[in-house]
């Protein structure tokens, strides 16, 4: 992983355009609706996966901006699932949101190479906010993500 930065579009005259999907990976369909409606807001383009399994096919099959992903998902640890999503598209940047996690869980996942995570329920505004963070770090420097 290179930088730390969590990049998911770039600017062309001016105006926002995007060049790839968002994954949202989360066992709830409620919580990728939810997210969808914000994030299309902006114009990206999500696409959900309810396991890991259904999101490695997504990464092989086309090019992801970024993955919101869910630590807790029914039969496996989304940290595990975001290792492999890097092993198919190693730019990838990622957030991953928990309504259990720890600090432990945390830091495990941003060693790991997850730009943040956040706690569920979600709150909007700070997920807008890093998503905002991330693409003025990224301007600045370049970057990918953290190592």
């Amino acid at each position: 992983m290179r930088g730390s930065e969590f990049q998911i579009g770039f600017v062309v005259r001016g105006e926002k355009r995007m060049q790839g999907k968002l994954l949202i990976l989360d066992d709830n369909e409620r919580v990728f609706e939810s997210l969808e409606i914000n994030f299309r807001q902006f114009g990206f383009n999500c696409v959900w996966a309810a396991n890991g399994a259904e999101a490695l096919r997504l990464a092989r099959d086309c090019r992801l901006l970024a993955a919101i992903i869910d630590l807790s998902l029914q039969d496996e640890d989304g940290v595990d699932v975001m290792r492999r999503l890097f092993a198919v598209q190693s730019d990838m940047p990622a957030i991953v949101i928990t309504g259990f996690g720890s600090f432990a869980d945390a830091v495990r996942a941003t060693k790991l190479g997850a730009y943040d995570f956040l706690a569920k329920p979600l709150n909007f505004d700070k997920l807008n906010e890093v998503r905002a963070e991330n693409d003025r770090q990224r301007r600045h420097c370049g970057c990918r993500r953290r190592k």
